[in-house]
């Protein structure tokens, strides 16, 4: 599946290891597998609006790390914003990707 510009892969819980959801630049921080760049994996085993609220974050938090914030500078500032609507979120985007890196 495809949000936002990016695939969506659902993963087996086991397989995520206790995360919800995990993008290509948490991945590194983490030592975790390779993931392509506009990949996003989720825990399968989340609800649809839960699987869209980790979705969210983790594109939030991979474009803020592409234009120089750290894992945790990142992530507190995707947590506030995961809850977005679908428009909203696209606003946001759009504001994020305006930013120079």
């Amino acid at each position: 599946m495809r949000r936002f510009g990016y695939a969506v892969k659902e993963e087996p819980e086991r397989k995520m290891l206790g995360y919800a959801g995990m993008n290509a630049d948490a991945a590194k921080v983490f030592h975790w597998r390779h993931l392509g760049p506009k990949t996003v994996e989720v825990d399968r085993t989340m609800t649809p609006a839960q699987q869209d609220r980790t979705v969210k974050h983790e594109i939030i938090e991979k474009e803020l790390m592409d234009r120089g914030k750290n894992y945790r500078q990142a992530h507190s500032i995707a947590l506030s914003h995961e809850y977005l609507s679908d428009k909203g979120f696209e606003q946001y985007m759009r504001t994020i990707r305006r930013r120079k890196r």
